[in-house]
């Protein structure tokens, strides 16, 4: 089973899920879990970094994407029309909030 989440990193709840069979990439998911979400900022790993989930955040959300950019992005900042969505380390720092939520429902 593949289990995709998105959370709350202030208080850990589980605000989306998805449950598939058999292995899947989690990017297939992210804007599904997202859609519908009211939030200021979306923390994402490197397995995220496409500027089609940083414009759907940015866009769609109203929100910031906080996605590091891989080395073979080729691009260090998204700039969109006179915006720039910079990659914010302190706030990342909260991403491992979610790999606590999955230790949780693992151990459950």
């Amino acid at each position: 089973m593949k289990l995709s989440i998105a959370i709350d990193v202030d208080n850990q709840q589980i605000l989306s899920y998805r449950i598939h069979q058999g292995p899947r990439h989690d990017s297939k998911d992210f804007q599904h879990l997202l859609k519908g979400l009211d939030v200021e900022y979306v923390l994402a790993d490197k397995g995220y970094d496409s500027k089609e989930h940083r414009l759907f955040v940015f866009y769609k959300l109203h929100a910031i994407p906080n996605i590091p950019y891989r080395k073979t992005s080729g691009i260090t900042k998204l700039r969109e029309k006179n915006h720039v969505i910079p990659f914010v380390e302190e706030t990342y720092h909260k991403r491992s909030l979610v790999e606590t939520v999955f230790s949780v429902v693992k151990r459950k």
